[in-house]
């Protein structure tokens, strides 16, 4: 029966426009990257972002502001680190 996993499902205005990407990866590497976000005061999505976007002008592709719309917070705190480097 399906009625539990249709009643769980629910809009998410944020992921509008976006695609789901998504590896496999060390245990090591997912606590890593949940520690920095703490201690950056961001989240995870936001820290992605700026990893595909340092790779992208590494490969000389150019920057895609705003990979994917985020929460409000997530945003703010994700451009003033970006003011800050």
């Amino acid at each position: 029966m399906h009625l539990l996993a249709e009643s769980t499902k629910f809009h998410r205005p944020s992921r509008d426009g976006c695609r789901f990407m998504g590896g496999h990866f060390s245990p090591e590497v997912l606590k890593q990257m949940k520690l920095l976000a703490v201690e950056e005061g961001t989240t995870t999505q936001a820290l992605l972002d700026e990893a595909l976007n340092l790779l992208f002008v590494k490969k000389g592709k150019g920057r895609i502001i705003g990979v994917c719309v985020h929460t409000p917070m997530a945003i703010s705190v994700h451009n003033i680190h970006r003011n800050e480097a």
